[in-house]
């Protein structure tokens, strides 16, 4: 019996874009940032205007960082581009020491820290009430309405890109020349009437934590083979490592230390998987340039 050839499967035409749609695929990473921070500047400012706050304007920055990081990847990626980017946010199958790493290595690190600084002190309520109140900020803030989403636009669309192109460390400090940006509306939370000397403290551990919080965000993703939900989880642990109440102060600066030690144990790690890693396991724990999607 002759085979009957099979028929090519259908070439889809590449979509045609106007000069904007041209210069989104052309720079995905820039575009992301540009139209991020511009319309995140002008909700915070008028938030603080209106309201005197600028909570409203960071509820605003979220739903701009998720539309953005979706119009971005659709223009400059497609369809597929779209899939692998949710399944970044959706991929949880990773092994358990990353969830405990992301859950408790800063915190018990933030902790560990303040014992050495002299800044422990008996969390009010008893450990139950902190431990409770911080694993609800990683579900909520974290998960469910924040983090994970603002790093599927920093980490899935800007800095996978970056790191594609000039490597983990050039990617994740380039990356951070954006997220800064984007951030230097926080200095006046609660209204402009804020002295020079505390916007620019504010500013100064800003620009210096922000590399490596994105070295950390980027280590995170390539071990966790690209889960943008863990990200998110070690993001968040972040931010609540830095209220801890057993720490008298809040622990700000004692959870900045814990990012530099916990990052050093990590890339340490990497490092040496690298060295002792065949060809496959070194494309696996390399950043890789994605297929390109028809358009």
């Amino acid at each position: 019996m002759t085979a009957v050839p099979l028929s090519p499967d259908p070439v889809t035409p590449a979509k045609e874009h106007g000069p904007i749609g041209r210069l989104i695929a052309a720079h995905p990473a820039l575009a992301f940032s540009v139209i991020a921070i511009g319309v995140t500047w002008i909700a915070d400012l008028v938030s603080i205007i209106a309201v005197g706050t600028i909570t409203p304007g960071l509820l605003v920055e979220f739903v701009v960082l998720i539309g953005t990081a979706i119009l971005v990847t659709g223009v400059a990626d497609g369809r597929p581009g779209l899939r692998r980017l949710f399944a970044g946010v959706l991929r949880w199958r990773v092994s358990v020491v990353w969830y405990l790493v992301a859950l408790f290595g800063l915190p018990v690190l933030t902790l560990l820290l303040a014992v050495v600084a002299g800044a422990y002190q008996s969390p009010p309520g008893g450990w139950p009430t902190m431990i409770g109140a911080y694993l609800v900020q990683i579900l909520l803030l974290g998960v469910l309405f924040g983090n994970v989403w603002e790093e599927m636009g920093w980490t899935g669309v800007v800095q996978r890109r970056l790191m594609e192109r000039h490597g983990l460390a050039a990617g994740g400090a380039l990356t951070a020349i954006p997220f800064v940006l984007i951030h230097l509306p926080l200095a006046f939370g609660n209204g402009f009437a804020v002295p020079l000397s505390g916007v620019l403290l504010i500013w100064g551990v800003l620009v210096v934590t922000a590399p490596f919080m994105r070295w950390l965000m980027g280590v995170t993703y390539l071990g966790t083979g690209g889960s943008i939900l863990l990200v998110g989880i070690m993001h968040a642990s972040f931010n609540s490592s830095g209220q801890l109440t057993a720490i008298a102060g809040g622990g700000t600066f004692e959870s900045i230390g814990a990012l530099v030690i916990l990052l050093g144990i990590l890339w340490t790690v990497r490092a040496v998987q690298l060295r002792r890693a065949d060809a496959g396991e070194r494309a696996r724990l390399l950043p890789q340039p994605q297929p390109a999607a028809g358009r």
